[in-house]
């Protein structure tokens, strides 16, 4: 039975560019991430939007990702996820006034 790469061997060649290494971190962590996510969202929809932004910015910035001490991978990611939640709850939503939509739109008949 082959053995896992350890994490930090992985983080190294994602560092460098390694897709494949990559795609293995987003194996390992893309669920614990996504419910961590949902959790905190309550939306399954929003959920999977914000985690796409998550492994986004992981990649574009793991050339910048240094493990100091104990911090890990898995927590750098974390720390992404909930920067990109609190970012989604930052988002102006937008508002539509019940009083703007006709009686058909609300089932009410004339």
């Amino acid at each position: 039975m082959p053995t896992e790469e350890p994490e930090s061997s992985l983080v190294v060649k994602a560092i460098q560019r390694d897709t494949e290494a990559f795609t293995e971190l987003y194996r390992r962590y893309a669920d614990r991430v996504y419910r961590y996510i949902v959790l905190k969202t309550g939306s399954t929809t929003e959920s999977e939007d914000i985690l796409s932004t998550v492994f986004l910015k992981a990649w574009r910035s793991i050339g910048r990702f240094r493990p100091k001490g104990d911090t890990s991978f898995a927590a750098w990611l974390f720390k992404l996820a909930r920067n990109a939640v609190i970012d989604d709850f930052r988002r102006p939503r937008e508002v539509l006034s019940l009083d703007l939509l006709g009686p058909q739109m609300l089932g009410e008949e004339l």
